[in-house]
């Protein structure tokens, strides 16, 4: 593959914020992987500096050193502007005239294909382009404990670290993979992937950490694997997803495929009736709670199967909910712009804070919230477009965001979750 100096640099720079599902385009062999692969381990020649993609780092021979991208620290190579071809080098300045140096540590993702015979890798603008003979793959860098934002306004899920640093987004409006129309609420399972609901789809998608496309599942309906208004979501231990269904009053469970286990709940002010299901929350035992703010203004327990096993009373309207699994401490955003502290064991109130209002500490509808892997308790502040976070007894810590739809603004954010 032959590409010009200009495109190659111009490619380098764009993939620096670069998120998507690739497709294969390449023939495999029986043995091999298929479509887009995450490569986190590649042997490095000693005497070439070629790189070489084993699916274990055991797979290395006596004449290759195994790097695990990124490694402790930035794995420094050099790709060949007329072939592509990738080559380790053991730091940066070391790249020859007809080569672009590539600290892919530094770069988000790296799009590569790999051959499926001698498992070469080999530079590339977009997995799209890799031959016959070759799969899709793509570097990824080192992960970190992250808060997802769902920006219904823009219908993107905005990434950041624990202290607000902007990470990545994706999204878009519209119906294809990736794309949301009403991006509603996210949560993120014990292996990192993120699962969002995308409500006037009628459906759920999932991404890996780097926002790469991984699945969907539901279409409109009220039947099983069907939604009315798909709202709340949330990940038990084992990866079972709970999603409310807003409009046909009920919580759906799917395996981390989404196929289909059970549901339960009917329209009511009954035990295991809803009228307004809005948010979901699952402790250690893997219980659900669910926030039923309109008419019934309650939090309602059940097992992981859906049998229910108590109620809590909340007048001020339960709206989000997260439990800190570590404590049994479950916390609640209500319709009274508070957030309350509650004894997950039997829905005792603890503490609370809040008011309405625009300072610190003060939200104007308060809607997501989550239990960070810091301790710390984050909130979508929604008409006040930031995220504010406090700690566990509701002193104020920090914030971020302002109003718009750029990186680290926010255009009607309701979703939050955070990296279990």
């Amino acid at each position: 593959m032959k590409l010009a100096r200009s495109v190659v640099i111009a490619a380098i720079i764009v993939a620096a914020g670069m998120v998507g599902a690739f497709s294969n385009r390449g023939d495999t062999v029986s043995g091999e992987p298929a479509g887009t692969v995450e490569i986190s381990n590649v042997c490095v020649s000693y005497y070439t500096g070629a790189i070489r993609y084993t699916a274990d780092p055991s797979g290395c021979t006596g004449s290759e050193r195994s790097v695990a991208l990124p490694g402790s620290g930035p794995l420094h190579a050099c790709a060949n502007y007329w072939t592509g071809m990738v080559r380790g080098v053991y730091g940066a300045g070391q790249c020859r005239s007809n080569e672009l140096s590539l600290d892919l540590a530094n770069i988000d993702v790296v799009n590569i294909c790999v051959s499926v015979y001698t498992g070469k890798l080999r530079y590339a603008q977009a997995a799209g382009d890799c031959n016959t003979g070759e799969y899709a793959a793509f570097i990824a860098p080192a992960r970190t404990a992250s808060v997802y934002i769902a920006d219904s306004g823009s219908n993107a899920i905005k990434q950041f670290t624990l202290d607000g640093q902007f990470i990545r987004q994706w999204g878009e409006a519209g119906n294809g993979p990736g794309q949301f129309m009403d991006l509603y609420r996210v949560a993120v399972g014990p292996d990192g992937n993120v699962y969002a609901t995308d409500a006037l789809n009628c459906r759920v998608q999932k991404f890996n950490y780097y926002g790469v496309f991984l699945d969907e599942w539901g279409e409109c309906g009220n039947g099983p694997d069907q939604f009315q208004l798909p709202g709340g979501i949330e990940v038990d231990s084992a990866g079972y997803v709970y999603v409310t269904d807003v409009f046909s009053y009920r919580v759906q469970k799917f395996d981390a495929n989404g196929e289909f286990v059970t549901s339960w709940g009917s329209l009511g002010t009954g035990a295991g009736q809803f009228f307004f299901a809005t948010e979901i929350a699952v402790d250690a035992g893997d219980n659900v709670f669910v926030t039923d703010p309109i008419g019934n203004n309650r939090v309602q327990e059940f097992d992981n199967t859906g049998i229910f096993t108590g109620i809590w009373a909340i007048p001020e309207g339960p709206v989000g909910i997260d439990i800190d699994t570590s404590n049994d401490i479950a916390y609640v955003t209500t319709f009274s712009d508070t957030v309350i502290k509650l004894d997950a064991s039997n829905g005792n109130v603890l503490t609370q804070w809040g008011t309405t209002g625009v300072a610190q500490g003060e939200f104007d509808e308060p809607q997501g919230i989550t239990v960070g892997s810091n301790g710390l308790i984050y909130v979508t502040d929604r008409t006040n477009a930031r995220v504010q976070y406090f700690d566990s007894s509701g002193a104020f810590v920090g914030e971020w965001g302002v109003p718009g739809s750029g990186i680290g603004q926010f255009d009607d954010i309701i979703g939050i979750a955070a990296t279990p």
